[in-house]
């Protein structure tokens, strides 16, 4: 595999020196100096626009170029690549962000936007609709926020934001066509976009579809000792029970769904847009293999998403604007759990764990007035109602959701398969009145100038959903320009996030009192600064507490415990000419954690009765799943007019996952019987031999050349992911504490990742 490796990359070389003496010539990617960059207009994280060096956040910003010439999988690895502090895992549920240490098994703690527009998941799951696709060419820039930003997007923020713009009818390529495929993951995506201008009327169209069959037969590490599994690579021979099963192809679709992708962006009238979006996504879940009555078969999620918007933005003098939206999205949503086994085809709603559709109008308004030159003022007030009833297409009794205790299984028809069939013990909840919920929030910010060079910013956020308390966002930074290059900016606030609709819909049908929303606490000290416009430096210090909410033995989501966080990063890039240079440091500590209750453990397969033992130390560890170093390179050169190569690594080191481990065989040492205690060391023994907790590294490189054809642009990219690599393996470790808190070990997987190559050709026109 190393000769292999080594093979690829002396080509790479071979490729550089062959045209390197040929002339240079400047593109978009290289057409901005630094300074120029950090005076671009920002609205990301703010209400009022300022300019990106004075954003009091730390502000990520990924051009189309960058995302171009990345070898990337998805947005996961685009943010993994140039976020500082991001990083990601494989739970077998869907992949799980991380920022800043926090990481959750639900997402709930990140908002993706796209266009302006939520495309979270309200009922669980977060952001799962956008970040696994393949096809990134209608992206315009992505803009991260890393840390807390409920102030300005409302609950769920506390984690950080993900913002995707997509090019629009005025900046489009009048036709754009590509295709990609992945030799390794055995994907396919084509696509395509068209522009109309005129006068003032643009109309741009964009759509895409992907296929993918994954990675055959990979290397997939799994632990599932709480159902008798024991461990090993999955396959027919795996577990100890006789239950072995081979492993899922890894980012394979689920039944062949395509993954689909469309876009129609019209902008009329001068000051009118409107944009309606679709997207879907499937697939296999990183689980064992199950049975259905046409034989066996594996878990899977899938779904499709409809946001549509009318954007208005009017100027009723200088000093006067108002921004206005109202909004329609729409998402089918099922999640296939084989639950009745070989007593039902594997397509009968009663396999399902889930299988609904979540809708949402939205209305949004915000006043812009600047009285004077030293004060600007934004005001703002935003409506939103949702309403849940069965997948698209499907019947009203093929509605199912797994809502929280003592809900559990909800259905709105007593005729539905479902409800009479599923559990003779009657666990389902037949619900006669609407699914629905809303929310209404209001919102300010004021941008003052004291002195020159001197910018206090107070912002605010209230959100009351009718069925949580009032949620409210405070922030006030003080943003200091040193000089013309260099500022200081130092902010605090508190961010929201309310439990998941599956939770506040179980709270409310139990006539209980509404949930209070989890609290981060954050101070920053952020300094950026741009050296001969050729160097710029971005620093920033963070404190962070959060009061930690979970669902508990009491069916509720309540406060668990206090989490308290600090770190630093830095992000020192170099540009000059065609060629630039960028090196990401990020660095995370957990100070403390501080539980509200005496943790029980539930314990099976240890050799003696099941047991519930009190851990005075449960989730000590609180970023078990997260490295506390990354160190990230990312390069780019553009050779000559034609010629463009990009090469990133990232080394991580330090993950938590050992303390848990360790405290898991701890556990056995003291309470298995002489079997189990074995097994248990064997376990620990071969997970760090294969490198798990172990610090890790991977590359990535690829070459784009373009061919100039009378008219069209032609480029042609081959990528390479996992070039030079150690260690490196996705982690995932599930963990409970009481109930369902989802804090103790208890299964553990990990997927070797593989070299792959791919290649990619686009014409403009």
């Amino acid at each position: 595999m190393f000769k292999k490796r080594l093979l690829i990359f002396l080509i790479f070389s071979f490729v550089l020196v062959s045209h390197a003496q040929e002339g240079k010539k400047q593109d978009k990617l290289f057409s901005m100096s630094l300074e120029e960059l950090m005076n671009v207009q920002i609205k990301t994280g703010t209400l009022i626009s300022l300019e990106r060096s004075k954003v009091p956040s730390v502000l990520t910003v990924i051009t189309r170029e960058d995302i171009e010439n990345t070898p990337a999988r998805n947005l996961l690895d685009i943010l993994e690549v140039y976020v500082p502090g991001a990083t990601f895992t494989n739970h077998w549920e869907g992949p799980r962000i991380g920022i800043r240490g926090v990481m959750s098994d639900q997402n709930n703690s990140f908002l993706l936007i796209v266009n302006g527009e939520n495309m979270n998941n309200e009922y669980e799951n977060g952001p799962i609709f956008e970040i696994q696709n393949r096809d990134l060419s209608d992206i315009e820039k992505i803009e991260i926020i890393s840390g807390p930003g409920s102030v300005t997007y409302g609950p769920g923020a506390i984690g950080g934001i993900i913002s995707i713009t997509t090019k629009d009818a005025k900046s489009s390529d009048k036709a754009k066509i590509g295709a990609e495929h992945n030799f390794t993951y055995r994907y396919s995506t084509i696509n395509g976009s068209y522009s109309f201008k005129k006068r003032d009327l643009s109309i741009s169209l964009m759509g895409s579809v992907g296929t993918s069959d994954g990675i055959e037969n990979p290397q997939f590490y799994y632990i599932d000792r709480s159902h008798g599994y024991g461990y090993g690579y999955m396959s027919e021979n795996w577990g100890n029970m006789g239950l072995g099963t081979p492993a899922p192809n890894f980012y394979s679709d689920f039944d062949d769904k395509p993954e689909i992708k469309a876009q129609l962006d019209i902008d009329f009238l001068d000051e009118f847009k409107f944009r309606a979006r679709y997207s879907s996504f499937s697939f296999i879940k990183q689980q064992q293999q199950t049975i259905s009555a046409e034989g066996p078969a594996f878990p899977s999620l899938y779904g499709q998403q409809f946001a549509s918007s009318l954007n208005n933005k009017h100027e009723f003098s200088e000093k006067t604007k108002l921004e206005s939206k109202i909004g329609f999205q729409s998402l089918s949503h099922g999640d296939i759990q084989l639950y009745q086994g070989e007593n039902k085809p594997y397509n009968d709603i009663t396999q399902r764990n889930n299988s609904y559709s979540e809708n949402r109008i939205n209305l949004r308004s915000i006043l812009l007035y600047e009285p004077f030159d030293k004060l600007k003022l934004a005001f703002g007030s935003e409506y939103s109602y949702w309403y849940y009833g069965a997948e698209w297409g499907k019947a009203k009794n093929s509605f199912v959701m797994d809502f929280a205790s003592p809900v559990n299984f909800g259905v709105l028809d007593s005729n539905s398969g479902f409800y009479s069939e599923y559990n003779q013990y009657g666990i389902v909840t037949l619900i006669e009145d609407p699914i629905d919920a809303h929310q209404i929030s209001g919102f300010y910010e004021f941008n003052y100038l004291p002195c020159k060079n001197t910018t206090i910013l107070f912002s605010g956020r209230i959100d009351k959903h009718n069925m949580a308390k009032v949620a409210f966002s405070p922030r006030v930074a003080f943003i200091q320009q040193i000089n013309k290059n260099n500022f200081l900016k130092l902010s605090a606030q508190q961010s929201v996030r309310l439990p998941n609709f599956r939770e506040l819909y179980a709270i409310d049908f139990a006539s209980e009192p509404a949930p209070a929303p989890e609290k981060l606490k954050s101070i920053e000290l952020i300094y950026s600064s741009i050296f001969r416009e050729s160097f710029s430096a971005n620093l920033s210090t963070f404190y962070q507490s959060v009061n930690q909410i979970g669902w508990t033995d009491n069916e509720l989501s309540e406060i668990i415990g206090e989490f308290n966080t600090t770190g630093f990063e830095t992000d020192l890039s170099y540009k000059l000419n065609n060629f630039s240079i960028a090196l990401k440091y990020s660095y995370i500590k957990q100070l403390d954690w501080e539980p509200e209750f005496d943790f029980d453990a539930y314990l099976s397969n240890i050799g003696v009765d099941s047991l519930d033992i009190q851990l005075v130390d449960a989730g000590k560890n609180r970023i078990n799943n997260f490295p506390q170093h990354q160190l990230k390179l990312v390069t780019s050169y553009k050779i000559n007019k034609s010629l463009f190569v990009h090469f990133n690594a990232r080394f991580a080191a330090e993950y938590g996952q050992e303390d848990m481990l360790d405290m898991f065989k701890s556990v056995h040492d003291n309470y298995g019987n002489f079997e189990t205690q074995q097994e248990m060391n064997d376990i620990y023994n071969d997970l760090i031999d294969k490198g798990y907790s172990r610090p890790s590294f991977t590359s990535n490189a690829s070459v784009s050349y373009k061919f100039d054809l009378n008219n069209i642009n032609l480029v042609l990219t081959t990528e390479v992911m996992n070039l030079f690599t150690v260690n490196h393996i996705r982690y995932v470790y599930q963990y409970w504490e009481e109930g369902d808190n989802r804090q103790y070990p208890r299964q553990i997987g990990f997927v070797e990742e593989p070299l792959s190559l791919s290649i990619r050709l686009t014409a403009e026109f």
